[in-house]
């Protein structure tokens, strides 16, 4: 069984990549951390907005060769919905963990749902607007 530490050290990681990466314009957590129900067995669950311009499935295959190597993750599954695609991985110690992507549109505005308005992770730095 995984070890929470190990969760938050994947997360943070995880984050980084994506704060580092132009490909990335966003990302927000969905299911469990999403909504605050999060507990000790919980996964991971990420999705991620892809900059225009930028091709989802050439963008999915270089982070899951990155996630692969560095995490030593095995890919259990894609889920497409379009316009999303979901990638589930499966972690040493049962750690599974779903990273999704959508290709982004610029022009468009959030028309359900209200933006966090606070950093949903405790005591770390979430990935910040680019704009």
């Amino acid at each position: 069984m995984f070890a929470v530490e190990n969760r938050e050290r994947v997360r943070d990681h995880v984050l980084a990549r994506a704060h580092s990466d132009p490909a990335i314009v966003a990302a927000a957590f969905v299911g469990s951390f999403a909504g605050g129900t999060d507990d000790r067995w919980s996964d991971l669950d990420l999705t991620f907005a892809v900059a225009e311009g930028q091709a989802v499935d050439e963008v999915l295959e270089e982070w899951t060769r990155w996630f692969s190597r560095d995490f030593e993750a095995l890919r259990l599954f894609d889920w497409p919905v379009p316009p999303t695609i979901y990638r589930v991985f499966l972690l040493p110690g049962s750690l599974q963990v779903d990273l999704s992507f959508t290709a982004v549109k610029l022009g468009r505005e959030v028309v359900i749902g209200q933006p966090a308005t606070h950093d949903v992770r405790a005591g770390g730095a979430g990935l910040r607007d680019r704009g």
